[in-house]
């Protein structure tokens, strides 16, 4: 299992404010990545007193295995503390003798519908990925305290996860709440159980019904694609497209299910910049959608994401070197358990520059 080494830049980075930049060259992609990845992870080490949500520990778990190692007492304590984040078991959410309710840690109106989900909700982009790809990386690499049917139980549970009537397809529920199975498809989390689901599957875990699944979920986010846009609406039936930072997410599912129906927006998406006079939000939005595609693992083994005179090295990687500053500012502003996410897809990054530059 490759580890992600830290060195001494980490101080100098922190001394300096995150100014420190180069030309990229081979091997320091990896670096600049795996040094950013750290100061992300220690905040989140510095702050977590154990109140933070299931994103949050699910992000520093997937960091920490990258980082330290999966087996590493660091990377334990946070797989503890995703296991600690289930609420009560529903029967949805109790498979292999286990459960696996994942949410969020207030109530919420996911459509502003005035429908108030409660604490106890599953959320299928919870399972599948803020905590279900964590830990199914986790069990993988022998982490103390995961077992195989932590990961089992989400299979089994998005596998029979509440779907929305689509007209050809499916699409897995935004959560199990009846109004939010109403209120229509969300793209991104379609793709992303589906994802996960073949990633899973890949790993010798299976259900009942999973392989249709899959397939299904793929017919639903093809039909939906806008090819003008080079996008996926947020809901189905609107016509603008998601944003960049949901886009991505799509889309890099979408490379792994139905290649050239994500590789496209993936493209595009690393070429583009925030407009001049975005808001911070929008700001965030790109920056986050930049850093998770850099680290998007399909290489140069596959075709249309090399560098044509430089075939060793991903085409994401280099895309994502002029988006430095912006991915810099964004770490910026990530303070405390809100660096986790900026921990995990920059340990990502590391890994997949890295390897491709090896």
């Amino acid at each position: 299992m490759r580890i992600l080494k830290r060195t001494t830049l980490v101080v100098i980075l922190v001394l300096t404010g995150l100014t420190v930049s180069s030309p990229a060259h081979a091997g320091e992609r990896g670096t600049w990545f795996s040094t950013r990845a750290g100061i992300a992870l220690d905040r989140v080490i510095s702050a977590d007193t154990g109140q933070g949500s299931a994103f949050q520990y699910g992000a520093a778990l997937y960091a920490s295995g990258r980082i330290y190692g999966w087996q590493h007492s660091r990377t334990a304590a946070f797989a503890a503390r995703v296991l600690a984040e289930r609420k009560a078991a529903t029967p949805l959410t109790t498979h292999a003798g286990t459960t696996c309710n994942y949410g969020l840690d207030r109530e919420y109106d996911a459509f502003n519908d005035g429908s108030v989900n409660p604490i106890t909700t599953t959320y299928a982009v919870t399972l599948a990925g803020h905590v279900g790809d964590s830990l199914r990386l986790a069990y993988k690499g022998g982490t103390p305290g995961v077992a195989r049917a932590d990961v089992q139980c989400i299979v089994d549970a998005l596998t029979q996860f509440p779907t929305v009537p689509m007209g050809k397809g499916v699409c897995v529920a935004y959560s199990d709440q009846a109004a939010d199975v109403a209120a229509g498809c969300v793209h991104n989390v379609n793709s992303g159980v589906a994802w996960f689901l073949g990633e899973a599957n890949k790993d010798g875990f299976g259900a009942t019904g999973m392989q249709r699944r899959i397939t299904n979920i793929v017919l639903a986010e093809a039909v939906a694609y806008h090819p003008a846009q080079f996008a996926w609406p947020y809901i189905e039936g609107q016509t603008e497209p998601q944003d960049v930072d949901h886009g991505s997410y799509s889309s890099e599912a979408m490379m792994s299910l139905a290649f050239w129906l994500g590789r496209e927006p993936t493209y595009v998406a690393m070429t583009t910049t925030a407009p001049a006079g975005s808001s911070a939000t929008q700001l965030d939005q790109y920056a986050v959608a930049h850093l998770r595609l850099a680290g998007a693992n399909f290489g140069a083994s596959l075709p249309g994401t090399t560098v044509r005179n430089d075939p060793d090295v991903s085409l994401w990687c280099q895309l994502s070197d002029q988006h430095r500053a912006e991915m810099d500012a964004l770490l910026s502003r990530r303070t405390g358990l809100e660096a986790a996410q900026w921990a995990q897809y920059g340990a990502r990054a590391a890994r997949a520059c890295a390897a491709q530059e090896a």
